[in-house]
């Protein structure tokens, strides 16, 4: 009887015991608040600068940030000249490999040679052709700083004439294959659907 009164009592704080762990807890708040979306000051110029690139030209964004806003400008622009060195390197990158895809590796050297020769002279005159399409400009509330947001780009046009001049200058047989190839035709109508479209707007 002690027995089966003992199992009794063991049972009844078990079944308590459950009861106190399976019920609902309350999940404290975290006192770090909630986390909202801050929409960025110059998407619509990086969105630009896509289109202006994907059409092949050159185009970059650059920022700066200043108490004046001719320095914020100023900042900003010669940071996004900078990233057009670059943008610049990848497009002849991409010219490189397409010309010799399309006349043979037999020749990669002599491509090869060409096209960094070009790389290195066309930046310069490519990069004094760019122009300042547009410019944003933001305030911060609290430091009272300007932020500057400008879009430099280098049409099509512009990239193709200064490429194609330095390849003429540099070997001027291995130019006319390649005013014959697949590649020069398809930079020539990039160019000519850039300038439709700009027409158009």
């Amino acid at each position: 009887m002690k027995k089966f009164y003992v199992l009794f009592v063991l049972s009844f704080i078990s079944l308590f015991i459950l009861a106190g762990c399976g019920g609902q807890k309350e999940v404290p708040k975290s006192s770090a608040g909630e986390y909202s979306v801050i929409d960025q000051p110059f998407t619509d110029l990086e969105e630009m600068s896509v289109e202006v690139i994907e059409a092949g030209g050159l185009a970059a964004v650059g920022e700066g940030v200043s108490t004046r806003q001719d320095i914020a400008k100023d900042k900003a622009r010669n940071e996004a000249i900078g990233k057009l060195a670059e943008i610049l390197s990848q497009k002849i990158n991409r010219m490189t490999k397409s010309f010799t895809e399309e006349v043979g590796s037999g020749t990669q050297p002599e491509i090869n040679e060409m096209f960094t020769r070009v790389q290195k002279n066309v930046a310069n005159a490519t990069i004094q052709g760019a122009i300042t399409k547009k410019t944003k400009m933001a305030q911060n509330n609290e430091t009272k700083q300007y932020m500057a947001g400008v879009l430099v780009i280098v049409t099509p046009k512009t990239v193709n004439s200064s490429i194609f001049d330095e390849m003429r200058n540099t070997d001027k047989k291995l130019y006319e294959r390649f005013r014959a190839s697949q590649a020069f035709d398809e930079l020539n109508k990039e160019a000519e659907e850039y300038e439709k479209k700009q027409g158009n707007n």
